[in-house]
């Protein structure tokens, strides 16, 4: 199976890179510099490591570099899971910010002391024009700074490449000089954090104090496709170790990266009535870009190829965004089978994704990659059942299905959903066993605590899931689907991609794709193909 899903995850990559690449956009010179630098450093050799080792070295040390990369949300969340660390550990340290100028850090303070609103902040500091990469990815990390009274600062300025790096190393080094005790977590672009930049900079200028830095870099291209080409598992290689105190971390496949990339180049940079505040109202939802389609045509495409499925596939769709919910609503009031209404209105009003089955509309509440492959993984298992049963109106057929029968289907829906997703992105998560197990006892909310309590119940014994599901309201039921289906994908992608050496396309096609949801059937598959064992139980979710 390993070679498929390289093939796979190869071709997504090309295109995506290719694509981000091509941008007319005008390179200077010292960037040019700085990306063969890059480019130069990322081949060098590495070793395995761990979160322990890194997590040490960032406690022992004056200051911690984490690269950027701007268009690409993960690099924020992975900043915050390192701050919640420090907390954990009753740390104190400061934040270093690259997206803030030095000269605006009036404005930061006002703003973290609430003083000022969002809106104040960022037009005071004329984020448009001076940043404008998308501020829902850098908002988490303020709403953490102010929860948590953590001092920051700017370190931006005008100028080159290697100009700006001269005015960062000596604001933070006037600060570490300052303040000896205080650790600086620093966010920053990952062009400059090369051990020839910034860093370097940093220690001359505190050469006296012989200070000890951490540089951790992410998702680079190189080192991902090394592990990759040595038949290794990637996500065993979560952090990896270049020499002393430089690390990687390998939190995402490349290519979401650049498929961020593409999207701001797509949307926000090119959208000249850009407006700020518009954008904070909306909570700063995606829209789907001008090449939205061609992705998701290429996700289908890939999957056809993987199972190496030579007929024909319906791949007639039309996708619909947060912008187009008034249009989406219309057609869900036209539908007459009612349970099927019900749920999708709820779905509607919960800001969830879907399909309204025996239609070509796909509705992606708020845009990502992870939930578009999802949303394209659904819907190619749902057109592959249609067309191996002769299924032509498989909503009537969900309506009049019983409360097994529809939990059945929906689960496989996203056991497929998310396994097919998985073969994109290797890094994806979900609630496993012990984090479902873990809710269910701390969840505040009494209606989410309920579902988790639920989803345990099915999990404990899933001979007995029927009762779990007497006189439940259908969209219960589709929620429990979800959180069960998602742990069921996890499974079947850790067998198929681990625990199996030869991947049975033939097998996949005839026995799991094949699966009927009347009881019987789905109970016995399920059982002996997805959780034979009682293994699953010793599993919860990654933390990066």
């Amino acid at each position: 199976m390993r070679n498929r899903v390289y093939n796979t995850q190869k071709q997504i990559y090309t295109s995506m890179k290719s694509r981000a690449l091509s941008y007319d956009i005008e390179v200077s010179q010292d960037l040019l510099h700085y990306s063969q630098d890059q480019e130069y450093y990322a081949k060098r050799n590495f070793s395995k490591s761990s979160m322990e080792t890194l997590i040490d070295s960032i406690h022992n040390s004056h200051v911690i570099y984490l690269g950027d990369f701007h268009t690409f949300d993960q690099s924020s969340k992975n900043l915050v899971r390192i701050i919640k660390n420090f907390l954990q550990n009753k740390s104190k340290f400061a934040m270093a910010l690259e997206l803030v100028m030095q000269k605006d850090q009036e404005f930061l303070d006002a703003f973290l002391q609430n003083h000022i609103t969002e809106l104040e902040f960022l037009e005071s500091i004329d984020y448009h024009e001076s940043w404008r990469f998308p501020w829902n990815h850098y908002k988490i990390i303020f709403d953490c700074l102010k929860k948590y009274n953590i001092e920051a600062f700017g370190i931006n300025s005008g100028g080159s490449l290697e100009k700006r790096d001269m005015t960062a190393s000596k604001v933070i080094g006037d600060f570490v000089q300052k303040n000896p005790q205080v650790p600086v977590l620093v966010l920053i672009g990952e062009l400059h954090i090369l051990p020839n930049k910034l860093p370097k900079e940093v220690k001359l200028y505190l050469e006296d104090l012989k200070i000890r830095q951490t540089i951790i870099h992410q998702n680079l291209d190189e080192p991902y496709w090394k592990i990759i080409d040595a038949g290794k598992d990637i996500r065993s290689y979560r952090v990896i170790q270049f020499s002393g105190n430089e690390f990687c971390l390998l939190s995402s496949p490349p290519w979401m990266k650049y498929e961020s990339m593409c999207y701001w180049y797509e949307n926000l940079i090119g959208d000249p009535d850009f407006d700020i505040h518009e954008y904070i109202v909306d909570k700063g939802l995606k829209t789907f870009s001008e090449d939205t389609d061609e992705n998701f045509r290429l996700i289908l495409g890939l999957l056809k190829n993987y199972l190496n499925i030579k007929e024909e596939m319906d791949f007639n769709f039309n996708l619909y965004d947060h912008s187009n919910i008034e249009f989406i609503d219309d057609s869900i009031e036209d539908i007459k089978e009612k349970r099927l209404r019900g749920l999708y209105e709820k779905l509607l009003g919960e800001h969830r994704s879907f399909r309204i089955l025996d239609t070509n509309k796909i509705y992606c509440a708020n845009y990502s990659a992870n939930r578009l492959a999802k949303l394209a993984g659904q819907f190619f298992y749902q057109q592959y059942f249609r067309e191996l049963y002769g299924v032509d109106k498989l909503a009537k057929i969900v309506e009049k299905a019983s409360r097994e029968e529809f939990f059945n289907f929906y689960t496989l829906n996203f056991m497929f959903s998310y396994f097919f997703s998985k073969i994109i992105n290797p890094f994806l998560k979900c609630d496993l066993y012990l984090d479902i197990k873990r809710l269910a006892k701390t969840e505040k909310d009494r209606t989410r605590k309920k579902r988790w309590e639920q989803a345990l119940k099915i999990l404990n014994n899933f001979s007995q899931y029927p009762k779990v599901l007497e006189k439940q309201r259908m969209k219960t039921i589709f929620d429990l689907s979800e959180i069960v289906g998602e742990l069921f994908g996890e499974a079947l992608y850790e067998k198929l991609n681990v625990q199996d050496k030869i991947f049975d396309e033939k097998k996949f096609k005839d026995e799991y794709l094949s699966c009927q949801i009347d009881k019987k059937a789905f109970t016995k598959f399920i059982k002996e193909n997805i959780i034979p064992s009682n293994l699953f139980k010793m599993r919860r979710k990654r933390y990066f």
